[in-house]
Parts: structure tokens; sequence; C-alpha cells
């Protein structure tokens, strides 16, 4: 923040001017807001397990398939959870909890 300020010390200004957990994520606490966030990586490697020996034509379709799935289970959950006003799902409640 003092490199921004001493470049442009109305941008510090406006940058402090915003809680840190809600525009950064190494000050969330361990949250993530919204659909947004979701660790890809995570997901790539849950949906590409037992793919490994596939040829790629058929690696690239059982990927794309089990993404559809991913997505169609868990896309109306979020919404859901948002249009119910929760800005967290249960998962991340009970981990506030413990």
């Amino acid at each position: 923040m003092e490199e921004i300020g001493k470049l442009n010390p109305r941008a510090r200004q406006s940058l402090e001017s915003h809680p840190l957990n809600r525009c950064t994520l190494a000050h969330d606490g361990g949250m993530r807001y919204g659909l947004l966030t979701t660790n890809l990586s995570e997901i790539f490697n849950s949906v590409l397990k037992g793919a490994r020996f596939l040829p790629i034509t058929a690696c690239v379709q059982l990927t794309f398939y089990r993404m559809v799935h991913y997505f169609e289970v868990r896309r109306p959950l979020g919404s859901s959870y948002q249009a119910h006003g929760d800005t967290h799902t249960p998962h991340v409640v009970v981990k506030q909890v413990a």
C-alpha cells in the first residue's frame, strides 16, 4: 500500500476505504464469496479421475460431460442459497462455528 501511496495518494485512500475482507482473497478469513471463486484445479482433478488411459478425444468428451454434470448439480444450490439471502454455503457456516 505504501508503494501505491507514493505513486498516487488518492488511489491509496480509495483502496483503504474498502474493507479488505470484501475485495482480497488474502484477507477474507478463509471465506469465499459466491460461485465466482470455485477452485477449478480441484474440479478438474475430480473430473479426470479414471480418465488417464483414454484416447484424447474420449478424455475431452468425458471431461465435458462431467463438467456439465458438476455445474448442473451445484449451480441450483448456489442460486437457492443466494435467493434465501445466505452469504455462505452450509459448508462454510460449519467451518465458521468450529
